[in-house]
């Protein structure tokens, strides 16, 4: 890839040359298409460093393993570390949380979530496996029917493409919070209602017992 010469590899100009095992440093390389493959039975790893390296935390290190999994680590703790791994089924594992753009300044139209509880209520949790896994071993997955959920939710479904529709299942959170505190809401006035009713009756026995008393 590039020859000694060469500052930078340009595709269509820079003649190929093989690289072998060994460490390679490259700058403003520009393709549409760059493979590296792995030896059979190897995984492969790119490593991404700011700084020469110099400290904990200053390069990243994408991994492919044999069998397809993929991971993105980092060295803050002096040795690489996993940060995110994403299995060839497509389960994904995140060492941290995830945090989505909420500032209010962003955001125009804001209005309240109007009949949550309702909403809520007409979501039916599944227990399912994906087509693709054969296994009976594989653990069930829980979780809604896209196409059940677009009956009352449409604005969190996704088509792609290819036809295949998707769940924005974050979105859900500030759903089931509104039905909460609609929830809240509902046995608040239940209290209140039920503290009248036991006064009414307080008052009633009180009503009864003088009236017993003045019949005697």
């Amino acid at each position: 890839m590039g020859n000694g010469s060469a500052p930078g590899w340009e595709p269509d100009s820079t003649d190929l040359t093989a690289l072998g095992n060994s460490n390679y440093r490259f700058s403003d390389v520009v393709s549409e298409t760059v493979t590296t493959t792995a030896t059979s039975g190897n995984s492969l790893s790119w490593t991404l460093a700011a700084d020469a390296a110099e400290d904990n935390g200053d390069s990243w290190q994408v991994s492919v393993a044999d069998g397809g999994a993929l991971s993105f680590s980092n060295d803050i703790s002096g040795s690489q570390v996993a940060k995110l791994a994403l299995s060839s089924s497509g389960d994904m594992r995140l060492a941290g949380d995830v945090y989505f753009n909420s500032d209010a300044n962003l955001k125009q139209d804001i209005q309240p979530i109007s009949n949550a509880l309702q909403k809520v209520s007409a979501v039916a949790a599944k227990r399912y496996r994906f087509t693709r896994e054969m296994d009976d071993s594989e653990p069930a997955h829980l979780g809604v029917l896209a196409q059940e959920l677009e009956q009352t939710l449409p604005e969190l479904i996704n088509e792609g493409d290819d036809g295949i529709k998707s769940v924005n299942y974050i979105a859900l959170a500030p759903l089931l919070t509104s039905a909460m505190n609609e929830l809240a809401m509902d046995n608040r006035q239940r209290r209140k209602q039920l503290q009248v009713l036991k006064a009414r009756k307080s008052s009633l026995l009180k009503a009864l017992e003088q009236f017993e008393r003045e019949g005697k």
